[in-house]
């Protein structure tokens, strides 16, 4: 059963100083960021992310004012892992759970530009699976604060076309018929993955809609790179293909041959996305 508001106030007090009647908020932000055990904070992050959904808004507003700087925080301090077994994976997946089930709330909009920064940096230096959850905290805050400002913009545009840069290198690496299997339990980095490219197209799609002057004589930059993903194929699926059709075959499905379905899937799905937002973008 998930805990309490209460309870977690209460237990959440007694760890940080039975003896004191302080603001729950000072609690959470003090054993978020000063902890130097990060079990406990990883025990406190998953309470605190399982109480979002069932405390009612009146009594969750008072503690965000501590809550949204103490997680931005810790993104920015603790180091991004790429093996799903370690825990500072776990810690980092709650922390992004917490920020993308944050409500529309004041206290969230007063940090609005660094959670937003948060997450560009998030899709800079973290896991694909960080990332696209940063992707969608970022098209959730662009829509429901409709902010975005020029340097932020600028910004993701850079980042955005640094993962167009990676794509090709990515393709030869992980879908060739000589490629090495990916290991289950190691993650890509968030912008050497088609799935986070992907997310990215989304939030271009969201910019546009609030600020569509603005993304407009930005976006044309990445234009020739969208494209160049868009030709992309796996060796391994050519070359069956074209086997296939030579002897007056119709091809279809994935080759057996591609070594890493899941990524090949990937790039399908992040072409079909890109593509999309560039129709989007004009409607």
């Amino acid at each position: 059963m998930p805990p309490s508001f209460a309870n977690l106030e209460n237990r959440i007090a007694r760890m940080a100083d039975p003896n004191s009647g302080a603001h729950f908020g000072v609690y959470i932000y003090v054993l978020l960021t000063r902890s130097p055990d990060l079990a406990t904070k990883h025990a406190v992050a998953t309470e605190i992310r399982e109480v979002m959904d069932t405390t009612r808004d009146a009594e969750f507003q008072r503690v965000l004012p501590y809550l949204v700087p103490a997680t931005v925080e810790l993104l920015r301090s603790s180091h991004p892992s790429f093996q799903r077994d370690t825990t500072e994976y776990h810690f980092r997946r709650i922390l992004l759970d917490i920020i993308n089930r944050l409500p529309l709330a004041e206290p969230v909009r007063a940090n609005i530009n660094q959670i937003f920064h948060s997450m560009l940096n998030v899709i800079r230096v973290d896991n694909e699976e960080n990332g696209a959850t940063a992707c969608k905290t970022l098209v959730d805050i662009v829509r429901g604060y409709r902010v975005v400002t020029e340097q932020g913009l600028a910004e993701f545009i850079s980042l955005f076309q640094e993962s167009f840069g990676n794509m090709r290198g990515l393709a030869e690496e992980y879908l060739s018929e000589t490629s090495t299997p990916l290991d289950p339990s190691t993650i890509l980095p968030a912008l050497r993955s088609f799935k986070v490219l992907g997310e990215m197209g989304m939030v271009m799609v969201v910019m546009s809609q609030v600020q569509k002057t603005q993304v407009a004589s930005s976006i044309q930059a990445t234009t020739s790179s969208a494209f160049d993903m868009l030709a992309l194929e796996s060796s391994a699926q050519m070359k069956a293909k074209s086997d296939c059709e030579a002897m007056g075959n119709v091809w279809a499905g994935m080759a057996s041959s591609v070594q890493n379905p899941t990524l090949y899937s990937d790039l399908i799905q992040a072409q079909v996305r890109v593509s999309s937002s560039f129709f989007l973008r004009e409607t």
